[in-house]
């Protein structure tokens, strides 16, 4: 959160999902991760207008092993996990 901006965390069944905030390198405002049966992770990268309620954009990459989760979000929003 201190290193993404990301708020409006919300726990589901099998994963998390949050808010970003506006200004992201890619329009990315909003994540979810969730962890699939195989043991590998999806993410979900949307960009959504609030005011409307309209997506306006989603990307879905799946098949995620946990070394790379980190790589990945950085590749799709140009946010850094850390320093």
């Amino acid at each position: 959160m201190a290193m993404t901006g990301a708020y409006a965390l919300v726990a589901t069944k099998n994963g998390l999902s949050f808010k970003l905030p506006n200004g992201t390198e890619a329009g990315i405002n909003y994540v979810s991760v969730m962890l699939d049966p195989d043991d590998t992770y999806s993410l979900s990268f949307q960009r959504w207008r609030w005011k409307t309620l309209e997506k306006v954009s989603e990307t879905r990459v799946e098949g995620i092993y946990n070394a790379n989760l980190r790589a990945v979000f950085t590749m799709h929003t140009g946010l850094d996990t850390s320093l």
